[in-house]
């Protein structure tokens, strides 16, 4: 009996350096990154009317936007394809020597159209909207259409996993483990770059009419986009 209890008592104090030998875990961040070229464009124009009254501000608002949705339409651009994504009228206030005027009223709206990364199409929307009487501020933004971002999605996630795996072979076989399973695995906490926007004209576009600006060539450069996914293997020492 007595011979008996000892064996229990050196099988209770070695069963647990097994257990946390078995469960020894490496933990390892994958991460992946692409660049690709966009293929959609969102143009956004901004139209900022100020005027003394509410009712003029609104109208000349009104007269600005009813011109630039002329010349989209004049350039195929389907009337619910020409989304309004601002509109605001609110009092015009500046500071004089630290004290606050009102100087009637401002009202702006901002018109969005989508379309494929054309070059040639994209300069002629430029160029006809900076030409006609809006006088729109500019800005774009460059990105993939929604089955594009899906697949990048996927060959992301599909990278920063490879990577991890490549990262904790690496470092098992320098430490002398070997990867025995995968205990768990974490994946969003990572950060996407989001596409680029490159602002065209930040002012009204009434300076460019003035000085007969024409855009002639224009070339986005690439988004990059970046994902990550944490894994925790499970390791042990090599067999001798």
């Amino acid at each position: 009996m007595k011979r008996a209890g000892i064996l229990l008592l050196l099988l209770a104090l070695v069963f647990p350096v097994l257990a946390q030998e078995a469960s020894s875990t490496l933990k390892v961040q994958g991460v992946s990154k692409l660049t690709v070229k966009p293929t959609r464009t969102v143009v956004s124009f901004n139209i900022r009317s100020v005027q003394p009254t509410y009712a003029g501000s609104v109208q000349e608002l009104i007269r600005r936007v009813d011109l630039l949705s002329e010349v989209l339409k004049n350039l195929e651009f389907p009337e619910d394809e020409i989304i309004t994504s601002t509109f605001s009228v609110r009092p015009h206030t500046y500071f004089d020597r630290g004290t606050r005027r009102d100087s009637g009223y401002v009202a702006t709206q901002t018109i969005r159209v989508e379309l494929d990364q054309d070059q040639d199409r994209l300069l002629q929307l430029l160029n006809k909207a900076t030409a006609s009487k809006a006088d729109p501020a500019i800005s774009m933004e460059f990105s993939l259409s929604r089955q594009e971002q899906a697949g990048l999605q996927n060959e992301l996630i599909r990278l920063a996993v490879e990577d991890a795996h490549k990262k904790a072979a690496l470092i098992c076989e320098a430490s002398g483990y070997q990867i025995h399973g995968i205990e768990e695995i974490q994946y969003g906490l990572g950060h996407r770059v989001m596409p680029e926007i490159f602002s065209i004209i930040e002012e009204d576009a009434v300076m460019a009419s003035d000085m007969n600006l024409e855009f002639g060539h224009f070339e986005p450069s690439g988004l990059t986009f970046r994902d990550s996914v944490l894994i925790h293997f499970l390791i042990g020492h090599k067999k001798k």
